[in-house]
Order: C-alpha cells, then sequence, then structure tokens
C-alpha cells in the first residue's frame, strides 16, 4: 500500500508543476494541477487558482504571481493601457478553455459584483467593469455550449441584468441548484409566488446531498461548517433565508418556520415562532422535534426554541404548560413566581400577606423577567442578552420597509454630526401579507416597551400598593420601587406611579424624600430590603450564578 503521504509531498508535488507551466505560460494546463493539489487538501492551492485569473486585482500581503500593487501604483497611463490589452487577450484564451472559463466566472461572481459595499471597496478597478468585458469576450467566442451558464447568469443578476441573467439560464438548461436558485429570483421579480417556492425548495434539495455545497472536510450540508462566520453566510444560510422568506411571504408560517429553523438563521426564525406563529402552533412543532443528543460544538437549536416557547407561554399566563419548557432553574423559579401570584389573590390572607405576595411576584419579574419571560427579539432583546436592542422585525413588516445604513456614493457609511450612523428607509422585497399582519397585531408584546417585563414587575407592585394603609413606610418603598422600575421604561407610568407617593405618603420617610426630590428616590425601605435578602437566599438555594 506504499507510506503515508503525512508531509503532503504529493499535493505539493501538483502545485510545483501547476507553477511550472504557470510561468511558462500554459495557463490550460496549470488550472487542472492546481485543481488536483486542492483536491488532495493543500488549500494553497487557492492561492495558486486566483493567479491563473488574468484581470484579478492584486492584493498588499499575499503572493500575486505578478507586479506588486505598489509597483502598478507607479505605472504611466500608457503602461495601465498596455496591461489592460494584455489582460483581455489572455481572458480571451480562458473564454476558449471550460475549466478557465468556470474560474475566471467564479471569480468575477466573488469580488466584483457583490451589491455591498463593505465588502467591495477596494475590489473593483477603476475604469474597468470585468463583467461586461467578459461578457463581450464570451459572446465573441461564439462557443457552441458553455458549461455552468447559469453563473454567468449570476453575475448578470447581482449586476440588475434580469434580462441578461434570464438569457444565460436558457442557455445553461442546467438543473443544478445555482440554475434552480437563479430561476427562483427571476420568477420571484414575475410575481410568480407559488412558482418561486417550489423551484426554491427543489434547490434547497439539491444542495442538501450535492457534492458543490458540502464543505471541502466533508460535513454534511446543514451543519456548523456551512453557516455563517464572521462576515460572510454559507450556502445553507442563503439558501434556507430565501426560502424562508418565501413561505413566509405566502403564508406558509409553519413551514417558514422550518426552514429558517434548519437552516439556522435562528433570529429570523425566533421572529417567526414568536410573533408569527400561535402558540399552540409553535408548541405543537417544538413538541414534534426529535430528541438529540446536545451538540458538541456550537448552539443547541433544539434547546433555545424549547426556551423560546417556555418564555411564551409564560407571558400569555400558561405557567403549567410553561415550566416543562423553561432550562433549570429558572423551571423552580417560575414556581416561586406563580406561588406568590397566586398567593397575592388569595383573599382568604389578610391584606398584608397579599401585599407582600403580590410585591414577592414584582420582584421576581423585575430581577428574573429576561429569563422568564423575555422576549427574544424586540422588545427585549434575549438573543443578545438584553445588551443591545435588535430591530423590531414585526414594526418593519407591519410597515413594509426596514432601516439600513446609509452609505455615500463612494461606499462609505454616512454618519450625523454626532457620530451617529445614518439610517435609510428600504422597501421589502417580500411584502408581508393581511394574515401575518393580523397574526402580528394578535401576538403584539404588551407592553411592547423595551424591557417590558419590568413594566409588570411595577404594576403588580402597585396591585401590592392597592391593598396597605397610606402613610406606611412599606407603602412608601413598595410604590418608590415599582418607579424605580419603570422611570426609564414609560415616563407617564412613572408620573402615575409618582402621584400615588405624593397623595399617599406625604408622611413617610420615603415619601418625603421623594417630594422634596418630585421624584422616586434609590432608598430601600423594610420591603424592599426584605425581597432583596430572600432574592438572594433564593439564588444561593438554586445556585445561581450571581452574574446571570
Amino acid at each position: 500500500a506504499g507510506f503515508a503521504d503525512s508531509s503532503g509531498l504529493a499535493a505539493e508535488s501538483y502545485g510545483w508543476e501547476g507553477r511550472a507551466e504557470w510561468k511558462q505560460g500554459h495557463p490550460e494546463k496549470a488550472a487542472p494541477l492546481f485543481m488536483n493539489q486542492l483536491a488532495l487538501g493543500d488549500a494553497s492551492a487557492v492561492v495558486s487558482l486566483k493567479a491563473v485569473i488574468p484581470d484579478r486585482e492584486p492584493a498588499s500581503g499575499l503572493l500575486n504571481y505578478g507586479p506588486e500593487p505598489e509597483e502598478r501604483e507607479k505605472w504611466t497611463d500608457e503602461q495601465k493601457r498596455e496591461e489592460e490589452q494584455k489582460e483581455t487577450a489572455k481572458l480571451k484564451v480562458a473564454a476558449q478553455d471550460p475549466l478557465l472559463r468556470r474560474l475566471v466566472t467564479v471569480h468575477i461572481l466573488a469580488t466584483a459584483v457583490s451589491p455591498d459595499y463593505y465588502y467591495t471597496e477596494g475590489l473593483k478597478k477603476e475604469g474597468v467593469n470585468r463583467s461586461a468585458r467578459w461578457f463581450n469576450i464570451i459572446q465573441q467566442a461564439n462557443l457552441s455550449r458553455v458549461e455552468d451558464g447559469e453563473y454567468l447568469g449570476w453575475i448578470s443578476y447581482n449586476a440588475g441584468d434580469y434580462k441578461g441573467a434570464a438569457h444565460w439560464l436558457e442557455l445553461s438548461k442546467a438543473d443544478t441548484a445555482a440554475a434552480l436558485w437563479l430561476k427562483a429570483k427571476l420568477q420571484l421579480r414575475a410575481g410568480k409566488f407559488a412558482d418561486a417556492t417550489n423551484t426554491m425548495a427543489r434547490a434547497v434539495e439539491i444542495m442538501k446531498t450535492s457534492p458543490a455545497y458540502t464543505s471541502h472536510e466533508g460535513e454534511e450540508w446543514a451543519t456548523e461548517d456551512l453557516f455563517a462566520k464572521g462576515e460572510y453566510w454559507g450556502f445553507a444560510s442563503r439558501a434556507s433565508g430565501d426560502l424562508g422568506g418565501l413561505r413566509l411571504a405566502r403564508g406558509d408560517f409553519v413551514q417558514a418556520l422550518d426552514v429558517l429553523f434548519r437552516g439556522q438563521l435562528w433570529e429570523d426564525a425566533a421572529f417567526v415562532a414568536e410573533r408569527v406563529l400561535t402558540t399552540n402552533e409553535l408548541k405543537q412543532y417544538v413538541d414534534a422535534l426529535p430528541t438529540t443528543e446536545p451538540p458538541k460544538e456550537g448552539e443547541d437549536y433544539n434547546k433555545k426554541l424549547r426556551y423560546l416557547l417556555g418564555r411564551r407561554l409564560v407571558r400569555e399566563d400558561r405557567y403549567a404548560d410553561a415550566e416543562q419548557y423553561l432550562p433549570q432553574p429558572y423551571d423552580k423559579v417560575l414556581e416561586k413566581y406563580v406561588k406568590a401570584l397566586k398567593d397575592g389573590a388569595n383573599e382568604k390572607l389578610s391584606k398584608t400577606e397579599r401585599a407582600h405576595a403580590l410585591f414577592t411576584a414584582a420582584w421576581l419579574a423585575r430581577y428574573d423577567g429576561m429569563e422568564l419571560m423575555g422576549t427574544e427579539g424586540a422588545p427585549d432583546a434575549f438573543a443578545e442578552s438584553g445588551s443591545f436592542e435588535m430591530p423590531d422585525l414585526a414594526k418593519e413588516r407591519r410597515s413594509g420597509a426596514y432601516q439600513t445604513l446609509a452609505y455615500d456614493k463612494e461606499g462609505k457609511a454616512s454618519y450625523d454630526e454626532n457620530g451617529n450612523p445614518k439610517m435609510k428607509s428600504v422597501p421589502a422585497v417580500l411584502k408581508a401579507s393581511a394574515k401575518e399582519i393580523q397574526r402580528l397585531n394578535t401576538n403584539k408584546i404588551s407592553p411592547d416597551i423595551r424591557f417590558h417585563y419590568r413594566l409588570i414587575a411595577g404594576a403588580l407592585a402597585m396591585k401590592a400598593a392597592a391593598l396597605l394603609p397610606d402613610n406606611s413606610e412599606e407603602l412608601a418603598d413598595i410604590v418608590n420601587q415599582a418607579g424605580m422600575w419603570v422611570k426609564d421604561r414609560d415616563e407617564k407610568v412613572a408620573n402615575r406611579y409618582y402621584q400615588v407617593i405624593d397623595h399617599r405618603c406625604a408622611k413617610t420617610k420615603i415619601g418625603q424624600t421623594a417630594r422634596a426630590k418630585h421624584w422616586f428616590v434609590d432608598q430601600q425601605g423594610p420591603s424592599s430590603t426584605a425581597e432583596q435578602q430572600a432574592h438572594e437566599a433564593m439564588r444561593k438555594e438554586l445556585k445561581m450564578d450571581s452574574s446571570e
């Protein structure tokens, strides 16, 4: 069987042979050798493959197999014209070779036609439209057959030439995932939603099993390796996003969730799960998920979706259903919250006992509310641990437009005089149906304010306050705490709470301090001190990390 090539000498030999052919001006012979080098696992072959692209812009700090960027900057206009003529001649040679033709096409598709300024800044040559030049050369070649013509169609599509895209797609007559994906986009532009959805579904199914869309390590299509990493999205994410969007626009809501969830587009899947599906639809979907072992690496999306459902059930007061979906120890915290609510409503207890119970529920809602009932997306942004605001997708879907960064003519982000990025409103391509908007309104978060559970905590505290006598220190303490919780969320609500202090707590210590300030004070009384101590004891009992 021979010795194992642990040093990768076989792959490297293809690279050296390919470089020798390239230096002799034989790119059509060099390219297959570099491809063999890559197939044997030598990733450095990618750099060599880029060398056979005649009009590739050199990059500083990389091996360019030609004049370096610094040298090119010193060229005269005449030298630049001569170089462009050489590039055109080499492109004509490449157009006659199937492999070189594919390599040039894919390089242009990857670097020269992206609509995103951020990724293309500095990549385009001034005065040279690579796409248009390549199309002209292909047409002049008068080829009897253009393999992978759908990729030329993608170049046209991304450049906004939809007639050209349809032309190349027709010439390709292919049934590949790339061809079907492009066909689905063109069908969507023609308003053929049903056809576009079916075509895109076929494209996704082909991608799942096609070697062209699996990673070089051999992982399956729907694995972490092919999903968004860093600045880029993988095929699975992009394809799932397109198909999920079509499903959503057509009103196939459960199917939309399934596509987005399995495509690991978590924020989009969470939006559909949280704001579009009914709670029972979501519960049925979650309950039908197969039981699997947690992944060794990456996110456990099944667990995340179960937790999202649990918090939604809490928001809808379906506590008995919610408990099984909350992770430890928040299932136990929910038990304490529910008991406090029940005791607060129990008229067999004294008013003081009921007030204490309601304030306990309020304290839990305030300090464990994110984990018990926080929304994954807007307004609470559990997905960001509440640290950052998230776009309100429901609002955007209802309005038919979304906000994005504004760029100037040079492709640079614009900022206002205070250094804040300027935003612009962009119409949504896939509009929300009347059925979706109805569901968004039905599933509206109440109150629809960031950290909405603080308003719930404040309301519970005020219920407790209603059971306590005027001018008691407990009353002043509880109302003051309620005001402290809501003052940064809803000033109108906070003003109503302050009026209670002004009218019912004037003779208390906290009341007098608050009235002197004409607002709430950062001061604890007997009830808040007791609740804080009880809460700390609970966290210790349940072994909850103090950083949570």
